[in-house]
């Protein structure tokens, strides 16, 4: 009676189980590339309401542009204050706008974050300056 796996068997063994971890991974990749979608859509309403409230604040226009890799905010002076790159794969696509002192955009604003299919939209309300995700 043989108590032992031989090589060829272990051999096997070891294939089919790399074969059910690379399908796992590829999809656990998938799901860190959405996770990085909803983060960066996050943090960009989270700049906008920093910037709409700057304006506020110091009585000043904070001017956005977007651009396909990444995106800038200036005050009227010409200073930067903030300068994000987006990271691969995700695009950015808006027109450039400014916030007003009387905490609303220049003009109606929809801000999409695209990776691949997917897609989330950041539209900013130009009545009252409200700013939602969806």
């Amino acid at each position: 009676m043989k108590k032992a796996f031989s090589l060829i068997e272990m051999i096997i063994g070891l294939s089919i189980i790399c074969l059910i971890m690379t399908v796992g991974l590829l999809g656990y990749k998938e799901i860190l590339f959405s996770m990085s979608l909803d983060n960066e859509s996050i943090l960009l309403k989270k700049y906008l309401e920093q910037s709409r409230e700057f304006a506020y604040s110091y009585k000043t226009k904070v001017y956005w542009t977007l651009e396909p890799e990444s995106y800038e905010l200036k005050t009227e002076a010409g200073e930067v204050l903030k300068k994000h790159t987006i990271p691969r794969r995700i695009s950015v696509n808006g027109k450039p706008f400014h916030f007003t002192v009387n905490l609303t955009p220049s003009e109606g604003q929809t801000i999409i974050l695209q990776l691949d299919k997917k897609q989330k939209k950041i539209i900013i309300d130009p009545v009252t300056g409200r700013i939602r995700m969806i």
